[in-house]
């Protein structure tokens, strides 16, 4: 057993982005270590579906649309806005409760689009914001330049012990504190004006984008041919994807959803009593490369305790957490839109998704997959609130979790998270039974408004 002690000493390594330096941001990317481990009204259906089996997920491990009117960003107010003033919940630490104004939707019921082929240019240079590019718990850590190379050097003492990182506070919401928030027309997303736009990511072609031979088969859960394929693009929205690494070397997919805010699945995060394990978000992850920095959560606020391998649809349709970051990462990133999924939306090949497969990738470098269909609605309540089953035939496997499941609707600059991958079927087959699913739903969209009016 390797033997654990109590974090003594924490080193952050930042770097700044500076205003005068090129607007692209792939141009200025910068190397890390990897892990050591790795109302709208809603239509329901009018019948539920069938029951369908407990399905498997777990996080991965590194060992194992015609034209649109998609408009350009427009200037965006970059200053970070202050911290509320804090009050101390039940887990003795600290947050101010705030319920969000309730307001009218005034979305339509438009599906989104189909096809999506805009891009554009940045209009500012990089912001004048620090990134952090490590950090550590190792006693006696000290940091030194090598002359001969100019590269910064980490160095700790070597005592065989693991210093974990301290666990980070939950706050579970329920329908007494939280009220009825249904408005997701509020629920905007931000393109900065420091990234170029592109409403599709740019393909890298690898031997993993290769289509199979005929007779061999991939142990994942993928409906007629792969469509997936790795990208690497730090242009506006892709930015807001990253890899998500739990505790325990566990790595899931997050998207940057507000200012301070990140959504992955509940499942993709380890549950102690009144506590998650640490987490961290590397949004653009490639290889190792981190373009925007790494990002660690500070608390976490879900509606259901959701742990694999086996996850009921009950689970499944509450499988969202919304962790808040120790930085302002959507102010590098920008961040992605939502709305609450509709049923007259089923079927309709409008969807894409985002993922580090361990299969595909090693959950390495990030997968793109386009024009996506939910077929089903399945919903279920808890706490006074509705999540939905959003049964699909998105081609998924393990590294997915937490990945968004994004549309673009017409006028509008940015994507609309409508879920999020929750699970896959241990028997896929192109029927009900056999889908793949993601979470999401009214309740969803109420914990969204509660966490970014509490945590802006």
């Amino acid at each position: 057993m390797i033997p654990k002690a109590v974090p003594t000493a924490t080193l952050m390594v930042a770097i700044s982005f500076l205003g005068g330096a090129s607007a692209q941001l792939r141009r200025a990317q910068i190397q890390i270590a990897r892990p050591i481990q790795s109302n709208v009204q809603i239509s329901r259906p009018t019948a539920k579906p069938i029951r369908k089996p407990n399905r498997n997920t777990k996080p991965a491990n590194d060992a194992q649309f015609q034209s649109t009117n998609i408009a350009r960003p427009v200037t965006q107010n970059t200053q970070i806005p202050p911290i509320p003033n804090k009050t101390t919940d039940q887990t003795g630490d600290q947050y101010n409760p705030t319920r969000p104004p309730l307001q009218p939707s005034q979305c339509s019921k438009d599906p989104p689009l189909k096809i999506a082929r805009n891009k554009g240019d940045a209009k500012s240079g990089l912001p004048e914001a620090e990134i952090e590019l490590a950090r550590f718990y190792n006693k006696d850590v000290t940091i030194e330049m090598d002359e001969s190379t100019g590269a910064y050097v980490v160095k700790g003492r070597f005592d065989m012990k693991r210093y974990e990182a301290p666990r980070i506070p939950l706050t579970l919401l329920d329908r007494k504190s939280i009220g009825d928030i249904d408005d997701d027309c509020g629920l905007t997303g931000m393109a900065p004006d420091h990234l170029d736009f592109n409403a599709k990511p740019q393909q890298i072609r690898d031997f993993m984008n290769i289509k199979l031979k005929e007779g061999e088969d991939r142990p994942i859960s993928v409906f007629g041919d792969d469509d997936r394929y790795t990208y690497r693009d730090t242009d506006y929205p892709w930015s807001t994807v990253g890899r998500i690494v739990n505790d325990s070397g566990g790595v899931c997919t997050g998207t940057s959803i507000g200012s301070r805010l990140v959504l992955t699945a509940a499942h993709c995060v380890n549950f102690y009593d009144g506590s998650v394990g640490a987490v961290s978000f590397t949004p653009g992850y490639y290889n190792g490369d981190a373009p925007f920095g790494v990002y660690h959560a500070e608390r976490a606020i879900y509606w259901m305790r959701v742990e694999g391998p086996g996850l009921s649809n009950e689970e499944t349709a509450f499988d969202y957490i919304v962790l808040v970051m120790s930085a302002h990462v959507g102010r590098v990133t920008g961040y992605a839109g939502y709305r609450t999924y509709n049923s007259s939306w089923n079927g309709g090949n409008y969807w894409q998704n985002m993922g580090y497969p361990g299969g595909m990738t090693g959950t390495l470098r990030p997968v793109f997959s386009g024009s996506g269909a939910i077929e089903t609605v399945e919903d279920h309540e808890t706490s006074g609130q509705t999540g939905y089953v959003l049964g699909n035939y998105i081609d998924i496997e393990g590294g997915h979790s937490g990945g968004p499941v994004w549309g673009w609707w017409s006028g509008e600059n940015f994507p609309r998270v409508v879920g999020d991958m929750s699970a896959e079927s241990g028997s896929p087959s192109m029927s009900e039974a056999g889908d793949n699913e993601a979470g999401g739903g009214p309740a969803l969209t109420a914990l969204l408004n509660w966490s970014r009016t509490n945590y802006p």
